[in-house]
């Protein structure tokens, strides 16, 4: 008995299982510990001597409060980072590599300046893939370039970036952070991408068996 196993699917689910089990999971146990400290020096302030420091009990709050924005910066920075990583070893090696194998080596004409943008031009041109017309595109291409503005631009995206995007992760000073729900929306989105690039790819692997068969 032949078993109907899919694994180009089986390959986006494990995409998908990486987000909630390592990334989810990463920025949770790491949110988690941030905000516990956070809540202890919190807690310090109706304790606080202004006498005994000569600093005010605001200026004791704020030094907190920008504490606390910082250690979140670089949580969101490495969060962002791990979300591009895995995106991009996906589309680039993982799902690639199906098409790969029932395709003649192809280069594209044009030049992209982003690696995103240069993957989704061979898709484009060597295997018939558009990723625009797939789901979830927008906040993939939003969560490498917000990746790029962590590491780069101290989590503010040009004005280049907020003109192209949704701006889904963007806090009210301006600047990109993530937190559980925004998260969320990033990981649902990107896995509705990989199963969709999973579907047609196939597409395109049956389409290619089917003529040199």
């Amino acid at each position: 008995m032949r078993l109907n196993f899919d694994l180009i699917a089986f390959e986006a689910q494990l995409f998908g299982q990486t987000l909630d089990q390592t990334v989810i999971q990463i920025h949770s146990d790491a949110f988690g510990a941030l905000a516990a400290g956070f809540e202890r020096q919190n807690e310090g302030v109706a304790e606080w001597s202004e006498e005994d420091s000569d600093i005010s009990k605001g200026q004791y709050e704020d030094f907190i409060r920008k504490g606390w924005m910082v250690q979140i910066r670089a949580l969101t920075t490495m969060t962002f980072a791990l979300l591009a990583i895995q995106l991009l070893g996906f589309i680039k090696t993982t799902n690639r590599a199906f098409l790969a194998r029932h395709y003649q080596p192809c280069k594209t004409g044009k030049k992209e300046t982003s690696e995103f943008l240069r993957i989704a031009a061979e898709y484009r041109e060597c295997y018939g893939i558009e990723f625009n017309d797939l789901p979830g595109i927008e906040t993939c291409r939003e969560v490498v370039l917000a990746r790029n503005a962590c590491i780069h631009s101290d989590c503010a995206l040009s004005d280049a970036s907020m003109r192209r995007t949704a701006r889904q992760f963007v806090g009210t000073d301006g600047q990109l952070i993530l937190d559980k729900d925004t998260l969320a929306i990033a990981t649902n989105d990107m896995k509705s991408f990989a199963s969709a690039l999973a579907r047609v790819t196939r597409e395109r692997v049956d389409a290619a068996k089917a003529l040199n068969s």
